[in-house]
């Protein structure tokens, strides 16, 4: 029986996957349009990696140089900068506001982000949905320890946990700990397409659950 919900944040909870994409191509435009293109790619194909190991992947491997922890933290807070006031406008995924808003009190709710904590939790403050949630959690922990600290602190079992992720990450850190995982299929990625329970929107996570309890056969709804 599902008595608790985690959620990724962006393009779970919120539209918000193309203010981090855009904010990422204009980091890396200065440095030519086929690393920006590259750095694209990668943050697609990467959902749910955060903003820092991203930026040192970045300056190691496609532009070839050192880059050490200071300018790491700097250049994540021209990002931070760039996107935070971005996301405050983007719509919430279709049906997942309701949803938390509906279920907070029968589910224990909680966000799992590669987003530093701090600026996860401010975020959350001003869409007012952080006092739904039991825990939010974000970098520079990583799911996997959000997920262990979420079964340790409220005495869960896997069987009772279900993960909603958008990226192979997401996937990765549910199948470490045996939890049910539900694809949100945003259209970014086609990585999670043949999964066993998949949602375009949040709009029928209530059936998923549903069908989760009962042990169903693997189904997808649009």
């Amino acid at each position: 029986m599902v008595n608790a919900i985690i959620f990724d944040f962006d393009g779970v909870v919120l539209e918000s996957l193309n203010v981090k994409t855009n904010a990422f191509k204009k980091l890396y435009e200065p440095y030519g349009s086929d690393i920006s293109k590259r750095v694209v790619e990668h943050h697609l194909e990467n959902g749910g990696v955060s903003r820092f190991d991203k930026i040192k992947f970045y300056h190691n491997i496609f532009l070839g140089e050192e880059i050490d922890e200071k300018k790491i933290q700097k250049i994540a807070q021209e990002f931070s900068e760039m996107v935070v006031n971005e996301i405050m406008k983007v719509p919430f995924v279709d049906g997942a506001k309701q949803f938390i808003e509906d279920n907070y009190k029968r589910y224990l709710m909680f966000i799992s982000s590669a987003t530093p904590t701090n600026e996860l939790n401010f975020i959350c403050k001003q869409r007012k949905i952080a006092k739904y949630f039991q825990g939010i959690f974000g970098s520079p922990d990583s799911k996997s320890k959000h997920i262990s600290s979420i079964i340790t602190n409220y005495s869960l079992n896997n069987r009772e946990i279900v993960f909603i992720g958008d990226s192979s990450s997401d996937l990765d850190a549910a199948n470490t700990h045996n939890l049910t995982f539900i694809a949100r299929l945003s259209g970014v990625s086609n990585n999670l397409v043949n999964e066993k329970y998949t949602l375009s929107d949040l709009n029928k996570l209530g059936r998923i659950i549903s069908i989760i309890n009962n042990n169903a056969p693997r189904h997808v709804i649009n």
